[in-house]
């Protein structure tokens, strides 16, 4: 059971009361910003496109990898339709983020 926190149809930073909860993205070209200096290790979200939308993923904040990659990188597109968890390793000052999914 992943409650929803949000019904996303607009620009959107992630926010403490997030974690452990989704985030529905409802429109298309939506960028969902991952901030620094809010989350723990331990920490997740998860990022689901519905009604066939796409969003970008902007990991500004944080040094953000795809989870079975190396390099990080500071952005991701979630695919339409598709479902991504945002998963923090680190605590601030880290700011180290795994991104599972459809990305």
């Amino acid at each position: 059971d992943i409650p929803k926190s949000q019904n996303v149809s607009g620009a959107y930073t992630l926010q403490a009361s997030d974690v452990g909860n989704q985030v529905n993205i409802n429109s298309a070209n939506v960028v969902v910003t991952v901030p620094g200096s809010v989350f723990n290790a331990g920490d997740i979200v998860s990022l689901i496109s519905i009604n066939g939308c796409t969003a970008t993923i902007a990991c500004t904040g944080v040094t953000a990898i795809k989870a079975g990659e190396l390099a990080s990188t500071a952005s991701f597109t979630l695919a339409a339709n598709g479902v991504a968890n945002v998963l923090f390793t680190h605590p601030y000052t880290a700011g180290l983020a795994v991104v599972t999914g459809n990305i």
